[in-house]
């Protein structure tokens, strides 16, 4: 949570602000994810110590972090010049989404 709220105070530009955004998120999760007895991104784990808390203006889930982790990676992708870099953050964009059954 710390981590978040510096971040909102630090005079960075967009593409900086996201991706140290995005090194937040990713821990974030990896933490919420190991405390619920999980190891590594996988889906349908408990949130039961995040209760109540935020980060980034999200709800301390692992649906909201996937959420706002995959669409600051699609903000990154569509910033960036580099067409391998790109690739890179879409693939990573498409692997932390959140599943969904239909």
């Amino acid at each position: 949570e710390a981590a978040g709220d510096r971040l909102g105070g630090l005079d960075l530009d967009a593409e900086r602000r996201d991706r140290l955004a995005a090194e937040v998120l990713e821990a974030a999760l990896d933490w919420l994810l190991a405390g619920s007895g999980g190891a590594g991104r996988t889906q349908g784990r408990s949130q039961g110590r995040s209760q109540g808390r935020s980060l980034l203006g999200a709800p301390l889930t692992e649906t909201s972090l996937r959420r706002l982790l995959e669409a600051t990676y699609r903000e990154l992708a569509r910033r960036t010049r580099d067409r391998d870099e790109c690739r890179r953050l879409v693939d990573s964009a498409n692997a932390v989404r959140p599943r969904t059954l239909l």
